[in-house]
């Protein structure tokens, strides 16, 4: 039982509660309400939105009572998992996670892997037998905590390439444990070459370190323009969720993925599911790993009707569709995270009819929900004239766009005033958000359509195409090249959203609007008592 129902929340599969996301987050909230429902959860706790906002009110001092507070929620992780934070034989990890009352996803910090060190990855290997994924994940958490402290994103890329050189490997998932546990001592070496400190060793230190981490990154300069952006305040605060880790990155029986239970740029009912086997969520949101998905349906059958039945299970207790984050450890499923999900406005129209007449809403709800929309803006754009596409990739929205070409973010916030921008990246990161806010579309040969950053672009309405292998990318030449041509920065292209195709120059394409479905949220508006 929490000694402290207002600070502190603990949850796991058939103990859940409905509490209020203003005090916990979304994410935890939302965890609780799944726990409750039986679904398959990681066990976690979770601390109030006060810790973070008492931390700011002490000049970003944390709270007295928070190690009595993690304390508690590791204690009862530990009873609940029979494992061991900071144990040798077997060891318990966690994941930390932000979480504010309002959804704003990849704009604050998640540290994975928690409580790994030397020790614990000897304790790892012997519960698991895979030093392989034991020193992937410590590599991993390496990585995650250099972030934390502020270091270059790139740090480690010089030795990740050195390794793969040496070893002969054309991807990281090509590099075996020995492999791994030399990059991981290269990390190590780095890491106090560059912060003159040791990494934190001591699990409880580590998890310590996380939470203040979690708690600064509320107030990180793109958490903040992101609430700028979206009218939000900044004085909500962010919970901190911790929970068992499960592990994608296990083996071939194993992986991370996402579903939206609708397609969120047409509103059909039929999900969109991305996976990638063999490694973990965070792989898959933000775009670190190469984008080429793997048919789950083809893999893991099994698995992949029980996440369907998931998402029909929360489509209901939600009365929305959602944005459903997942992770397979050795053909189990896991939920890790379930909210309202981003939609383009068409989908809006279309979902919240479609709720109505499954009687999951009523006409009010839904009224409601559509009030911000500008009905007269809403159209469908499609190519209109015979072309060849140079490239094709994923469609990830609706919608063509024409602009000049744009492979940085400042060089789209120089050129956005005189013409329209095609922002082209190959890894679209939170950090791109201002490029996004000018640019019309965006052309992402890694990416994959359910990102963080992904999402954040098709929420705002731009066109996007995701995943297109026969498009080469030179971001330091400011040029891709694509059908044996040369495109440089500044030159036109057109983007086609809905099918995925790239054309060379201003393509000419027509807007009509979706008359029958207007038509019907009109009807649907009027029948309501003024």
């Amino acid at each position: 039982m929490a000694s402290d129902p207002e600070r502190i929340l603990l949850f796991r599969r058939g103990l859940g509660a409905e509490v209020p996301a203003t005090r916990f987050g979304n994410k935890a909230a939302n965890l609780a309400r799944m726990a409750g429902l039986e679904l398959p959860v990681p066990p976690g706790f979770a601390l109030s939105v006060d810790v973070c906002r008492e931390y700011y009110r002490r000049g970003r001092h944390l709270p007295d009572d928070l190690p009595g507070l993690l304390e508690e929620g590791i204690d009862f992780l530990e009873k609940t998992t029979g494992l061991e934070f900071g144990g040798r034989r077997n060891p318990l990890l966690v994941s930390v996670r932000s979480g504010s009352a309002v959804s704003m996803p990849g704009m604050m910090t998640t540290v994975l892997n928690v409580g790994l060190n030397r020790e614990t990855v000897s304790g790892l290997i012997l519960r698991r037998g895979n030093p392989r994924f034991a020193w992937d994940s410590y590599r991993r958490l390496l990585e995650n905590f250099a972030e934390v402290v502020g270091l270059e994103a790139g740090l480690f890329s010089g030795a990740v390439r050195a390794e793969m050189t040496s070893e002969g490997a054309l991807d990281q998932g090509e590099l075996d444990f020995r492999a791994l546990r030399e990059l991981s001592e290269k990390y190590e070496r780095l890491l106090r070459q560059h912060t003159g400190l040791a990494f934190p060793s001591e699990a409880r230190g580590q998890l310590s370190a996380a939470a203040r981490a979690v708690l600064e990154s509320w107030m990180s300069p793109r958490a903040r323009a992101f609430r700028l952006t979206n009218g939000l305040d900044d004085t909500g605060g962010t919970a901190v969720t911790v929970q068992a880790m499960v592990y994608g990155n296990l083996g071939p029986g194993s992986g991370a993925g996402v579903m939206f239970t609708r397609n969120p740029w047409t509103g059909e009912d039929r999900p969109v599911i991305d996976f990638k086997r063999g490694v973990q969520g965070e792989d898959v949101v933000s775009q670190s790993r190469t984008s080429r998905t793997n048919d789950l349906a083809s893999l893991f059958p099994e698995v992949h009707r029980e996440l369907l039945d998931g998402g029909l299970r929360l489509e209901r207790a939600f009365r929305d569709m959602q944005d459903v984050e997942f992770t397979i450890e050795d053909r189990r499923l896991y939920l890790l995270q379930t909210r309202a999900g981003a939609r383009e406005p068409l989908a809006a129209l279309r979902i919240a009819l479609d709720l109505v007449h499954a009687g999951w809403i009523d006409r009010a709800e839904a009224a409601r929900r559509l009030e911000r929309i500008d009905l007269d803006s809403i159209s469908i754009s499609e190519v209109a004239e015979a072309a060849s596409p140079i490239a094709e990739g994923e469609a990830a929205s609706i919608g063509v766009a024409s602009g000049t070409l744009a492979f940085s973010t400042p060089k789209a916030l120089e050129m956005a005033p005189r013409s329209p921008v095609i922002l082209v990246r190959n890894d679209l990161v939170a950090d791109d958000l201002p490029a996004l806010q000018v640019a019309v579309g965006a052309i992402v040969p890694r990416g994959s359509r359910t990102s963080h950053a992904i999402v954040i672009a098709r929420q705002m309405g731009k066109v996007v195409v995701v995943h297109c292998p026969g498009l080469e990318i030179d971001e330091d030449g400011r040029r891709f090249r694509a059908s044996g041509r040369e495109y440089l920065e500044g030159d036109p292209v057109t983007v086609d959203g809905a099918t995925g195709r790239i054309y060379a120059g201003t393509v000419h394409f027509v807007r009509r609007p979706p008359t029958e479905l207007i038509e019907d949220v009109r009807r649907l508006r009027t029948a309501l008592p003024a």
